[in-house]
């Protein structure tokens, strides 16, 4: 005999939603939840079906064991059976609206997988950083991009360029710059005694300074922040250097040195008008004016070298080698400061005064600007706002990935600029001074000349703040960087 079993209880659907909800920004969590409780009445129903076809074949079962005639079993069935297919329709019914529920929730983005589309016109979807979602954003900016226009985004985080901010309020956009350094006000520093500045240096805590006096004598000064200078008597002084703890400075027909820009001591390094000198890979390196060149360990005992120029203005270390320079455009390169090797002349510049490596690329200034190269041998020109030919470029070096170069103009104003690259260059402003010294020292970059101007590399508190450089941009439009959504 077939047992009759207990019919299970109907599970109702959620409150329909309705286009209030829309306003209210519960659409699509209502939709969800709707979806999902019809879905479950329906299998409630196909078990309600069940059960009633099981109690019919029960009823007609006891029927017959009762006596009763098979025309009256099957009609006391026929009303159980006509139960379960009601039941078995409503089931499907139920189905397919669980369906139509979810194609429409899928539809109006809802939160089976879609986030809310209120308030997000003109976004994008994508998938999360985390990659376990999808979340709007901002479309064709990712933090760090830069946007130039008239106007400035409405869509996301967007901030001023050329500006300083704190780490803590935009780490992301921290992160992605690092610290750059900013261009900070210049200045005015008097090293005593000096009437023409020619060369600095610094090291062992000090700065030092060497030129010539107002009777044309050469005369120094040491200060310990570069800021407060005492006089010092050194007797060289076209430029100087700090390497391997001794100061070196070289001048017509002789070199000095001394432990702690103090105190200096004469050096015999050849009679010749030298003119430069610079310390790397544990040796002093000299130049003089008709191309001479002395190298020493220890600034103390000079040895001449066979350089093969027959013009001498300066020397540096940059990219891994010695580069000695003239102001007609010859130059020299070698790699241990000893064996020297004729480059070709680096032409159109006019006048040559300073060479510099940095970011893969050489830079040459002159007095008609700078030229750009990859390997000392093939030169492009590039122009430099703010110059005039005849005045120009007099000093360029190289710091925390950018280029910065020194000159004048025709009408007497000074020029100060800066590049990524040596081929886009931004001119900033700097006080009249006739400046043939750049450096950066210690965090202190040191304009030098008939003045000293002196700015500090980082012109903001690094352990809070950091800086956003503004690209050079068309005239007449601003430049914003994205700092997040």
């Amino acid at each position: 005999m077939t047992d009759i079993v207990p019919v299970p209880e109907g599970v109702h659907s959620t409150e329909f939603p309705t286009n209030a909800d829309r306003t209210a920004g519960t659409f699509n969590p209502k939709v969800v939840a709707w979806g999902d409780s019809t879905r479950a009445q329906s299998v409630r129903d196909r078990e309600i079906a069940l059960t009633a076809y099981t109690n019919a074949v029960a009823a007609y079962e006891t029927a017959l064991a009762a006596g009763e005639s098979q025309k009256q079993a099957a009609a006391s069935a026929l009303a159980a059976f006509n139960e379960a297919n009601r039941s078995q329709i409503e089931a499907i019914r139920s189905e397919a609206g669980a369906a139509s529920a979810w194609a429409a929730a899928a539809a109006a983005g809802a939160a089976a997988g879609l986030p809310s589309m209120v308030g997000k016109a003109g976004m994008t979807l994508t998938v999360n950083a985390a990659g376990n979602g999808v979340e709007w954003k901002a479309a064709g900016f990712e933090v760090g991009g830069i946007y130039v226009g008239a106007k400035k985004p409405t869509l996301g985080a967007w901030l001023d360029t050329d500006a300083v901010y704190l780490q803590s309020s935009y780490p992301v956009l921290f992160a992605a710059l690092g610290l750059v350094p900013g261009v900070a006000p210049w200045n005015q520093r008097t090293p005593t005694g000096i009437t023409t500045i020619r060369g600095v240096a610094h090291g062992n805590g000090m700065y030092v300074a060497v030129g010539t006096n107002a009777s044309s004598a050469y005369t120094g000064a040491s200060s310990p922040d570069g800021i407060t200078w005492t006089a010092r008597t050194v007797s060289a002084g076209e430029a100087a250097a700090f390497g391997n703890g001794v100061f070196v400075a070289v001048g017509t027909n002789v070199a000095a040195s001394s432990l702690d820009g103090v105190t200096w001591t004469a050096r015999t390094i050849g009679a010749f008008a030298w003119r430069g000198v610079t310390y790397a890979a544990g040796l002093f390196v000299a130049v003089a004016v008709a191309g001479q060149i002395a190298t020493s360990p220890d600034g103390t005992t000079w040895t001449l070298r066979t350089s093969g120029l027959s013009n001498g203005y300066g020397v540096t270390y940059s990219g891994g080698k010695f580069v000695a320079f003239a102001s007609n455009g010859q130059a020299a390169s070698s790699v241990d400061g000893i064996t020297w090797t004729a480059l070709s002349s680096i032409t159109g510049l006019g006048t040559l005064y300073g060479v510099v490596y940095g970011n893969g690329v050489w830079v040459a200034v002159g007095t008609r600007g700078a030229m750009t190269s990859p390997d000392l041998v093939t030169w492009t020109a590039r122009f430099i706002p703010g110059v005039t030919a005849s005045y120009g470029y007099t000093a360029v070096d190289f710091y925390s990935g950018r280029f910065i170069a020194i000159g004048a103009t025709a009408s007497g104003n000074e020029v100060f600029s800066d590049s990524p690259d040596g081929v886009t260059w931004t001119p900033r402003q700097i006080p009249v001074g006739a400046y043939t010294v750049l450096r950066n020292l210690n965090g202190l970059i040191i304009a030098a000349g008939t003045v000293m101007q002196t700015a500090p590399l980082f012109p903001y508190n690094t352990a809070t703040q950091f800086y956003v450089p503004a690209p050079l941009g068309v005239v007449g439009l601003k430049t914003w960087i994205k700092a997040g959504d």
